[in-house]
Formats: structure tokens, sequence, C-alpha cells
């Protein structure tokens, strides 16, 4: 993810904007000072969900049709912008939120698989107070700021996720049946034993869906309910395990055990190392 150094709070907040564009969307984060003390405007892109963390007395935004309208934002509320953009022109208060965008593809689909095809337009939400967008936000701003990493199979599942949670919600999204079910144990087995033999290489919801037989939303429910973990965090542990045996049985070096399961940045694979199994690797 693009950005500056390890931001850090402070009651006079600086801009700082970190975006970073994905196959299946965009994620964004933003922290400001008041607009009138700044000569930059923020904009909500369209078809993106928003998630505010600071409160907004009358902040005036400008519509793409350029109608200008005052609204009160509460601290820690959401929703989605639709397919008319604005542009944030006036706001008191620091300001700082979170904006995700999934691609149009995403959203087809998504909408296909929960029986609302008119849902791919999506529409214009404002102040949900809202668990899962609130988690979603807050995990974002955790990556942007320097915390833990978001990986790139996360992402995916974020924004697939809450896609699907808001559909649901809002927009009058079913989701079949099936879903709620565990997956079975045939299927299970196939995606561990593809995952063991591409743990070098780049794996998305798609790709294991398919390995599946399943649409990727599906996917990602059932796998849950079955194993009790996201893929992206199954995903993970197989790739701390294997490095592991690599390191205790074959003696594979740090870099080159990290690089055997995928990553490129060693700091990373210790860290993640480190949050597996409560103790750094050797090397």
């Amino acid at each position: 993810m693009s950005g500056t150094t390890t931001p850090q709070f402070s009651s006079k907040p600086e801009r700082i904007w970190v975006s970073e564009a994905l196959e299946v969307g965009q994620i964004s984060y933003l922290s400001m000072p008041p607009s009138q003390e700044s000569d930059r405007v923020s904009k909500s892109t369209p078809f993106s969900m928003d998630f505010t963390f600071t409160q907004h007395d009358q902040a005036v935004i400008e519509k793409s049709s350029s109608a200008l309208v005052d609204r009160d934002l509460p601290a820690g509320t959401g929703g989605m912008v639709g397919g008319e953009g604005y542009a944030w022109i006036q706001v008191r208060e620091p300001f700082e939120c979170v904006e995700i965008t999934p691609s149009s593809p995403i959203r087809r689909e998504v909408a296909h698989d929960l029986r609302a095809d008119a849902a791919f337009d999506m529409a214009e939400i404002w102040d949900q107070n809202d668990a899962a967008l609130w988690a979603s936000a807050t995990r974002i701003r955790s990556h942007a700021r320097g915390g833990t990493p978001l990986s790139e199979l996360e992402a995916d599942e974020l924004i697939r996720g809450l896609l699907g949670h808001m559909i649901c919600e809002h927009l009058g999204g079913r989701p079949a049946r099936t879903n709620s079910r565990p997956m079975d144990r045939k299927r299970l087995n196939r995606i561990g034993e593809f995952v063991d033999a591409h743990l070098m290489e780049r794996l998305t919801v798609s790709r294991l869906a398919d390995v599946a037989a399943m649409s990727p939303f599906q996917f990602i429910r059932t796998f849950k309910t079955a194993t009790g973990l996201a893929p992206h965090a199954f995903v993970t542990a197989k790739k701390m395990e294997k490095a592991r045996t690599l390191m205790l049985t074959d003696g594979t070096d740090l870099a080159a055990a990290a690089k055997r399961v995928g990553f490129s940045n060693v700091h990373h694979f210790k860290r993640l190392f480190i949050s597996h199994f409560g103790a750094a690797p050797r090397g």
C-alpha cells in the first residue's frame, strides 16, 4: 500500500491518504484537518461503501449535479455512496474515514449471487450504525496506519463479504440456503491439498472457489462455517506451518523459508510467524 512513514496519532492530524487498488476493487484511508484549513477537497467515489470515525456537523457536500447539501454525520457510522459521487467542500472538524469500492464485476457477481441483480447499482445510504461496516473500516485503518498488514486474499474476502452484507441489509439480497451450511469434507480436503501445492503462488477467493466448485460468496460463507477460519486465515496458517517445518526439519534459513511460502517481505513474514506461534523464527 502506498503512503508515507508510519503515521502518529495526534490531536492536530496531518493529511494522511493511503489507497490501494486491487483486482476486486479499491480500499482507501483518509485522515485530514478541517477542510477550511486545507486547500484539498476530499471526494467520495461512486459505488463505494464509506465509514467515518469522526463526527461532523453541517458538513457541506457537492454532488455531481452541482447541488450543495448540508449533512450531520454521527461518528462511527457509514453507508453507501450510490452511483452519484460527491465532493466534501467544507468539513469543520478533523476528518478520518475509510472508503471501500468494489469493482464493477464484483458488484455484479455478488448482487447476482444474492438474487438482487438491481443492487449492482447500489444506492445512497447514510448514517448506518453497522457492526460489519465498522469492523471492516477498523481493519483497513490498522493496515493503513502501519498495523497488521492486510493480505490481498484478506482484502478480497473483506470487500466481497461487506458488499454482500450491505446488499442483504439494505437492498433486498437473499443468500441461497446452501450458503449457511458447512462445506463438506470432500471439498475441504480438496481446498487443503490445493493450498499445500500452491503456497508460493498468488491465491485469490475466486481461485479457491473454483477448486470448491462454488461461487466466491458461497465459498467464503461455507468455508468459515465448516472450519471456523476465514480463507485468508487458513492459507496463512498453512504457510506458517510449512515455513516452520522447513526451518526446523530441513534447516532452511529464514529468508529462503519465507520465499518458499510466498513472502517477499521477510519482516512481514516474521511478524505473522510470531503472531501464529508466539515465538520468533530462528535465523
